[in-house]
């Protein structure tokens, strides 16, 4: 009864108006037949597009055949509505029409900023053989003079290498500087402040651990013995101390709590006592209270933890373990001893957060995403506090080239652009006027030659 006193209601009011409004006809429609004019249009306007693209699928015809039974019905009982109908949904279509160009316009405009974003941040990348070597696992620093020290590594077929190059980035050209004494696989090295570079440990020919300790002249193009540390040690960390001694960290090996201290100007090497716990998988980093932060795991749990050691006292304070970051995020550390920890992975499942850890407060912020979910990438803190990363694998464990900064004084992370390549496998260091480099590693192409900088800029 209710519909039929619709459709005579609307049948008086199409013979004193002829015309009828938009809302008359969707006061109408939706009293009647529960529809409204968008809705018609809508359902017309899929259907227009599915046809223009050529789709004529199972989907397409039963739209269709909704539209012409909702149009048939609509006409059947009352057929004066046909002509004002059929208008109005035209106008309406032009509208959704409208909508959907603005809404296309939008996408463009936001994929156009994001690619004008990442060209803005992008800065000037730079290649050129630059190796007299292939090598992948090889270390590599900056020498006061901004050239660059590359050592040891290994050959496309998996052999230690034990040659010792320097890079002169301006020339682009390397000069062969000397082979190890021993030749080493993970071990560790470090610039002393006049220049020369001193490396320790690591496994003799990639198998046998060992304790002797190298120092490498470049200006001289001398490799000398300097003596031995007191444990076999490999896979361990150096970091260079105010004072220009060296403090050797636990890596694998003998004694995983002791350090050792090396002292150039005096000729000794002397061991300490060392941390509360045995670490492996170790990030390092001197803050800027002159003390040392160790962020790594035990020897049997997958948990991160951190402790700080103090070369005056000798002496290390647990502060305990990261909460909250996921297994595999990258790790750096800052001079202020707040811990960055980008991406990771748990399983298949790799992860875009980045987070700040403050250990003595206990305090986990979330400052961004990466651009895409990563794990594994490289970190390089840049000269005005930034952090540079490459490289990585994403959740189907494939290699990604996108290169992000993480800015945690403004709390963004932004895309700078992308290696010409997947790679892996190579070194990166930022150096003192903000150039990123990247040398060997492997590509699509096998292992490489090649020398990448990347003018990231300041801030």
């Amino acid at each position: 009864m209710k519909r039929l006193f619709a459709v005579g209601m609307f049948s008086l009011l199409l013979l004193s108006n002829p015309v009828l409004s938009h809302a008359d006809c969707n006061r109408l429609l939706s009293g009647s037949w529960s529809a409204s004019i968008h809705d018609l249009a809508k359902l017309r306007f899929d259907l227009d597009q599915k046809r223009a693209a050529g789709i004529d699928d199972a989907v397409r015809r039963a739209l269709e055949d909704e539209y012409q039974k909702k149009i048939a019905e609509i006409v059947r009982t009352t057929p004066e509505l046909e002509p004002t109908l059929q208008a109005e949904i035209s106008a309406e279509i032009g509208k959704i029409q409208g909508e959907t160009v603005t809404r296309e316009t939008e996408v463009v405009r936001q994929r156009e900023d994001e690619a004008r974003e990442i060209e803005e941040n992008r800065r000037e990348m730079s290649f050129f053989d630059g190796l007299k070597e292939s090598r992948a696992w090889h270390l590599q620093s900056e020498l006061p003079d901004g050239s660059l020290l590359v050592t040891g590594g290994k050959d496309v077929s998996g052999v230690p290498l034990s040659s010792i190059e320097r890079v002169d980035l301006k020339k682009k050209a390397s000069v062969m500087i000397g082979s190890f004494l021993d030749l080493r696989t993970d071990y560790a090295h470090t610039v002393l402040p006049d220049g020369r570079l001193l490396v320790s440990g690591g496994l003799f020919r990639d198998t046998r651990p060992l304790t002797s300790v190298e120092i490498i002249d470049p200006i001289r193009k001398t490799v000398e013995k300097f003596g031995d540390l007191k444990n076999h040690r490999f896979n361990h960390h150096q970091v260079l101390l105010p004072d220009g001694r060296v403090l050797i960290l636990p890596g694998t090996g003998d004694y995983l709590t002791r350090v050792e201290i090396v002292d150039v100007k005096q000729g000794t090497i002397q061991p300490f006592g060392g941390l509360k716990f045995p670490v492996k998988d170790a990030t390092t980093a001197l803050l800027s209270d002159g003390r040392v932060m160790i962020v790594g795991k035990h020897e049997r749990s997958k948990s991160l933890f951190v402790e700080v050691f103090d070369p005056a006292t000798h002496s290390s304070q647990y502060l305990g373990k990261i909460a909250g970051i996921h297994p595999r995020a990258t790790i750096s550390i800052q001079p202020d001893g707040t811990i960055l920890a980008c991406g990771g992975v748990d399983g298949s499942t790799a992860f875009s957060d980045v987070f700040v850890w403050n250990p003595f407060q206990k305090i986990l912020k979330k400052i961004g995403d990466l651009s895409e979910p990563k794990y594994d990438m490289i970190p390089s803190r840049l000269p005005d506090g930034r952090v540079f990363l490459s490289g990585g694998a994403d959740s189907m464990a494939h290699t990604v080239t996108r290169l992000e900064v993480v800015d945690l004084a403004q709390g963004t992370v932004d895309p700078v652009g992308d290696l010409p390549e997947p790679m892996w496998l190579y070194s990166q260091t930022a150096l003192s006027n903000g150039t990123v480099v990247i040398t060997g590693g492997y590509g699509n192409d096998g292992q490489k030659r090649s020398v990448i900088l990347i003018q990231v800029g300041r801030r």
